[in-house]
């Protein structure tokens, strides 16, 4: 049988509370519910998707990796899809009749129905998946967004008021890490840290 040559690395210590000597990826940690680290790899829409808490010290930490869209093969969404152009298409017919006969109506958006949809089921997806951890007022974790269509402003219209309020570009993965590293320490001294 096949098996892939696993090469482990050095954990970065973005806690910053040093943690014992550095373990690596082969080294196990005693998981989080011992008071060790663990890490938990999950593929957006599977089983760790929805219903699952993480709350407290379960889950600090949350990386999306990309924009999880709906494969667009999918027999029932091209169906849902054509419905709702077509019913688009319908409405903006039936306002077109109206605007010629003098009545009111009003354009509808750039994107079509379909298309809105479509980025609603990403959206929804992302939402999902960072409430894993995030579960009460008091609650926190850190958010890692990974991809440069979430500075668009039309993504980010989607994200909830309280994080995107909280939202900042890093360029580098090392500015990255010191913003994170200063988010857990002024957590770890009960601040009410948003960082930007």
């Amino acid at each position: 049988p096949y098996a892939p040559a696993v090469r482990a690395e050095p954990a970065l210590d973005l806690l910053g509370d040093g943690g014992g000597a550095p373990r690596t990826a082969a080294e196990p940690s005693g998981g989080a519910a011992c008071g060790g680290r663990a890490t938990l790899l999950a593929v957006v829409g599977g089983k760790m998707s929805e219903g699952i808490n993480f709350a407290d010290e379960l889950g600090r930490c949350v990386v999306m990796v990309g924009l999880p869209y709906p494969n667009l093969r999918d027999p029932e969404l091209v169906e849902r899809m054509a419905f709702l152009n077509a019913r688009q298409a319908a409405n903006a017919k039936a306002r077109a009749t109206l605007n010629s006969d003098g009545g009111g109506g009003g354009g509808g958006g750039l994107a079509t129905a379909a298309q809105r949809y479509y980025e609603g089921l990403c959206m929804r997806a992302v939402n999902q998946s960072i409430g894993r951890v995030i579960r009460h007022a008091a609650d926190y974790a850190a958010i890692v967004l990974l991809d440069a269509r979430y500075e668009q402003p039309r993504v980010q219209s989607k994200l909830p008021a309280w994080i995107r309020q909280s939202l900042g570009a890093r360029k580098s993965a090392a500015a990255a890490a010191v913003a994170m590293r200063e988010f857990f320490h002024e957590r770890s001294r009960g601040g009410d840290c948003l960082a930007r």
